[in-house]
Formats: structure tokens, sequence, C-alpha cells
């Protein structure tokens, strides 16, 4: 095994139903308290006690930090 270290980038997907907004991103800018409770909702049903979070999240990039150096 290396001694390297990595940093991966993840996504999430999630909903935030009953948004006035036609636009994805006005209901980001105007219902901040709305999106972050949906995303909590989320992350906490990820991690209950399936393994769901593994099909729900997706490594869109990674990188060894030690060519930062």
């Amino acid at each position: 095994m290396s001694n390297s270290l990595y940093n991966h980038a993840f996504d999430l997907s999630f909903e935030v139903p009953h948004s006035p907004h036609e636009d994805g991103y006005e209901c980001l800018v105007e219902e901040k308290q709305k999106v972050r409770a949906a995303l909590l909702r989320r992350v906490y049903s990820m991690f209950g006690d399936s393994n769901e979070y593994l099909e729900a999240m997706g490594c869109f990039d990674s990188f060894c930090e030690d060519e930062d150096e």
C-alpha cells in the first residue's frame, strides 16, 4: 500500500419538493432554508441502516495530494 494521500470529490442528488420556482437555480437562491432541509433529510436517510449511500453518491474527481507539493 502506498503512503500517498488522495482527494476525492463526490456529488449527491436530492430533491426539493413543492417549490414555486420553475428554475432550479431560483429555488437555490430564493429557498435556501428549504434546500438545506431537503439536503439534510437526504443525508440522514442515506446513512440509515442500509447502504443506500453507495448508490446515491458518485465520485466525479480524484487526485493525488502529493502532486501539489
